[in-house]
This record gives structure tokens, C-alpha cells and sequence, in this order.
């Protein structure tokens, strides 16, 4: 949405522009003037420009045109946004992408604040290096000192050489639900908000005060990312970076984009075994010029830790290009149900689930 100088809202027939100026309203380019105006509710409807809805009072639109009004939500932050929460739930009723309850508020992003609240932290005893649940309860760490490993087991029996690895909630419902909008349906502001909370985790990381962090997100190649248009990685790693830079004095946070490449297009890893993901990324990452990291403390992100084997194989290509060290971050973590652990007192917790 772009405008000129002051625009006037007024509802009265139609939508009227103060100025001069040019407006994309859902996928629509409407250009006006003094005294020009949108189109009134009743065209709008019959010419399928609104939003999807679970009444019977607006037409369907394809999913990815029902974000192009809301963008116009950027601009409408005032004393008047409670007005113009009630005239956009009123005139254009929208549903949220996840719950499908109806929004009550304008925004640029077509997903209610029950599902945001919904999205929390993942709890739990989780393993120190990989970030692994160990499907233990808080009680049996009543015996442990604060600075002991708890390792699953296989970081017990050989872990990956990155310093640690953590998640900020588990891979399920709302914030899976999220991560797929970002990545399939191009909703881009989801990554500055997942960013935002991924910052608290990365946070409390163990890293030396005074530490200058390279944040290298996880890259794309290059025939997906022109088909997707964005690496949603780099997008979260820049927000986290903001937030970082602004909450967290004791250390310094720069993104270091481009650092990694993604040399040659690789299977889908959602239906390989562990084995079979190693396999399939052997060879697929190098560093670009590793001056840049060289010495250096590096931050990889991105949005899933699943089985590890892409933190692996990039961690293990950074090191080799001269990185001090590599810590992994990533919005969410794929949790098996019952984990074999050790810990140097603990036995076997269930059953491993491979995935």
C-alpha cells in the first residue's frame, strides 16, 4: 500500500481518498484522485474483492489474495484504530487462518491473538546438547547439580559438533500451523514475530559475555528460493537479530547473510530416515568466503530441528571453514514420544521413535 499525504476515511456509499495516489486493494490496482472513491461494499462482494468468510455475506477469494487488504493495516496505527477495527470486522469479515474464528481486529496478518497466545515454549527436561525432551519429569532433577549435562542417547554416544542446540516450542498445532502459512502461503510478517520469541530463547544461551555472534541463517537453493520468492530462515534470523540487538547489551549481534550456499537441490527430508537425511545432505553446503567467520562465534538458524542432520551438516561446514564455534537455534523442535537417555543415573525413559 502505498500513499500521498493524508488520507480521509469516510463511509458513506464507498470508501473517499482525500488525496492523490495509487492503492492495491486485494490484488486489484485501483488508482484515484481528489474526490475518487472505492468501490461500495455491495461491487466489492459481487466482483469477489473481499475476504473469505464463514458467513454468507462475502464471496471466496483465493487464500493468498485475502492478505493484500489487510496490509493497509500498516499505516492505520492511530486513535482511530479501535474505529477501524469495528468497520473492517463489520464491513470486510475475515477468519483466522488457523482456527477459522472470525478476526475482531485489523491487522496485517490474517491470525487471531488466541492463536498467538496458543503458541508457547516448550517445557520439560531436555537433553543440553541437542535440545532433545527426555520425557522426564522436573522432580528428578531435584538430585542434579544445576551445571550437569543431561544428554539423550545419542548425544551420549556421539554428539554433533555444534555447542548446543535449542528450540523455542515443540513442532504442533498452532506453531506448526504457523511455520507451514510462512513457508507455503507466503504470510511473511509471521517471521518477524516468530523471530521476536526465538530471541528470548537464544537469550539465555551460555555464551561468553562481550561475544560478537555471526547469525547465519540457513539457505535456500536457488531454484526453490526464487520459486518461493524469500528464505523464510534468513526473514526469522533477521527479526531475532533486531530483538537481540535491543534487549540483549552483553553481546553483539550481527546477521551474516550469504555465508552459506546450498550447492546442489536436495530431496524433501520430511520422509527419509535419520540415516537417509545425512545422506541426502552430504555435500550440499559450503561456505562462501570464510574470512567472515573465521575466528568467529556463529549463530545458525532456522525453522525446524528435526532429526539434526541439517544443523550437522552445516555446523560441520562451518568449523571446517575456520568458525570458533557454532550454535544452533530454531523456532521449533520435532519431539519423540519416549526417548532412551542417559545421564549418568537415569536408565531408558520408553522407546526411541525414529522419524
Amino acid at each position: 500500500m502505498r500513499r500521498r499525504r493524508r488520507l480521509l476515511w469516510h463511509y458513506q456509499g464507498g470508501f473517499h481518498w482525500r488525496e492523490g495516489g495509487h492503492c492495491s486493494i486485494l490484488g486489484a490496482s485501483v488508482a484515484w484522485r481528489r474526490g475518487s472513491m472505492v468501490l461500495p461494499r455491495r461491487q466489492l462482494v459481487e466482483r469477489g474483492w473481499v475476504f473469505r468468510s464463514q458467513t454468507a455475506l462475502t464471496s471466496d477469494v483465493p487464500a493468498a489474495v485475502t492478505l493484500s487488504w489487510r496490509a493497509a493495516a500498516r499505516f492505520l496505527r492511530s486513535p482511530l484504530q479501535p474505529i477501524v477495527d469495528a468497520l473492517s470486522a463489520a464491513l470486510y469479515p475475515a477468519s483466522c487462518a488457523l482456527c477459522k474464528q472470525s478476526l475482531l481486529r485489523f491487522s496485517s496478518l490474517p491470525i487471531c491473538e488466541s492463536c498467538w497466545s496458543a503458541v508457547m515454549p516448550q517445557t520439560g527436561v531436555l537433553c543440553t546438547h541437542c535440545g532433545e525432551d527426555l520425557g522426564l519429569p522436573q522432580s528428578s532433577l531435584a538430585h542434579l547439580a544445576a551445571d550437569e549435562p543431561r544428554l539423550c542417547d545419542v548425544c551420549h554416544e556421539q554428539p554433533e559438533g555444534f555447542s548446543r542446540a535449542v528450540a523455542y516450542g515443540r513442532y504442533e498445532n498452532e506453531l506448526r500451523g504457523l511455520i507451514h502459512l510462512l513457508k507455503y502461503a507466503g504470510m511473511k510478517p509471521i517471521a518477524k514475530r516468530l523471530g521476536q520469541r526465538l530471541a528470548g530463547v537464544v537469550a539465555e544461551l551460555p555464551i561468553d559475555a562481550g561475544t560478537e555472534m555471526s547469525v547465519v541463517p540457513v539457505p535456500l537453493y536457488r531454484v526453490k528460493r526464487r520459486q518461493r520468492g524469500f528464505n523464510h530462515a534468513e526473514r526469522i534470523a533477521s527479526a531475532m537479530v533486531e530483538e537481540l540487538q535491543r534487549r540483549d547489551k552483553a553481546h553483539r549481534w550481527a546477521m551474516a547473510r550469504a555465508v552459506l550456499r546450498r550447492q546442489r537441490a536436495t530431496d524433501s527430508q520430511s520422509r527419509l530416515s535419520p540415516q537417509g537425511r545425512r545422506r541426502n545432505l552430504r555435500g550440499a553446503f559450503a561456505v562462501r568466503d570464510a574470512s567472515r567467520i573465521r575466528g568467529r562465534s556463529v549463530l545458525l538458524v532456522d525453522d525446524i530441528y528435526t532429526t539434526g542432520a541439517t544443523a550437522a551438516a552445516c555446523s560441520r561446514v562451518l568449523l571446517r571453514a575456520g568458525a570458533k564455534e557454532v550454535w544452533v537455534a530454531t523456532v521449533a523442535r520435532t519431539q519423540r514420544e519416549g526417548v532412551a537417555m542417559w545421564d549418568g543415573m537415569f536408565t531408558s525413559v520408553g522407546e526411541t521413535v525414529g522419524f
